[in-house]
């Protein structure tokens, strides 16, 4: 790891741990879209509308490029992962809660 990583005054070792937990947190999200896709197609969700079908399969894609990065130490990860994450947050909100109705127990 090098770059803007290596001007922090945080143990490397500990910098190496967060972001490799960060990386594999990622991965898991990745393969969880990937084998929606396998099982379903490429609109697994079929009560949602196409763009959220359309984002949701995308993640299939960035969120292990996401992971790629972040285990290369590269500032692009940290940001991919940033961006998905925001997103996925708001998309999840909006399915949950604008389309599907649900309750905030549920």
């Amino acid at each position: 790891m090098s770059g803007w990583m290596s001007r922090s005054r945080t143990p490397r070792s500990t910098v190496v741990v967060v972001w490799v937990i960060a990386a594999a947190l990622v991965l898991v999200g990745g393969v969880a879209h990937v084998a929606d896709l396998v099982r379903h197609g490429l609109w697994p969700y079929a009560w949602a509308p196409g763009r959220l079908n359309l984002y949701w399969s995308s993640l299939a894609v960035l969120d292990p490029l996401a992971a790629f990065f972040l285990l290369r130490g590269k500032r692009i990860g940290l940001d991919l992962a940033c961006g998905v994450m925001v997103t996925d947050l708001a998309a999840n909100l909006h399915a949950a809660y604008g389309l599907r109705d649900t309750g905030l127990l549920a």
